[in-house]
């Protein structure tokens, strides 16, 4: 008789196991990246709105890449110190705290990917009572007509709704 080497039933569960494990540790991190639109809008939103929450002033701005679509870009008004000895400071010299107020950008986590976005308006403020302004929100591929484009629309309270368009 000839021996056959295999493998027995035990190491081949042992290795499911193993390779379960892995894939179930690996899998959050996959998903997260497949994330609809609308909900990387909603958390850049939230994001921003809990920033504005905290006292900054926050917007979102479409610096233009194409057509009137470009990358969104989220902003805070931040203060910048003013030199010595200028005269910004000779202006400022009655109140020594006080700065010069700039529209910075901001780096968030969950910022939208992209160069294919439009707001219209042409951007978002958010204040710190936790509301915002409204906005229709596009996104499409390159040379792609608007009445084609993932819409969405921006609620005063912060909510970003998907318009679904049945006519494509």
């Amino acid at each position: 008789m000839r021996k056959v080497s295999a493998f027995t039933l035990v190491e081949i569960l042992i290795v499911l196991f193993i390779v379960g494990v892995l894939a179930s540790a690996a899998l959050p991190r996959f998903s997260l990246s497949f994330e609809p639109p609308v909900m990387t809008l909603q958390r850049a939103f939230e994001e921003a709105s809990n920033l504005a929450l905290s006292g900054v002033s926050v917007r979102f701005r479409v610096m233009q890449v194409y057509a009137g679509r470009g990358r969104i870009q989220a902003q805070a008004l931040l203060k910048r110190e003013v030199p010595k000895g200028s005269i910004q400071s000779f202006m400022n010299s009655q109140t020594p705290d006080a700065g010069i107020l700039e529209w910075r950008n901001v780096r968030l986590r969950n910022a939208p990917q992209g160069d294919n976005w439009k707001i219209e308006p042409s951007e978002i403020r958010f204040f710190n009572d936790g509301s915002c302004t409204p906005a229709k929100i596009f996104w499409a591929e390159p040379n792609t007509p608007d009445y084609k484009a993932d819409k969405y629309v921006l609620t005063v309270t912060g909510y970003c709704v998907e318009i679904k368009d049945n006519a494509r």
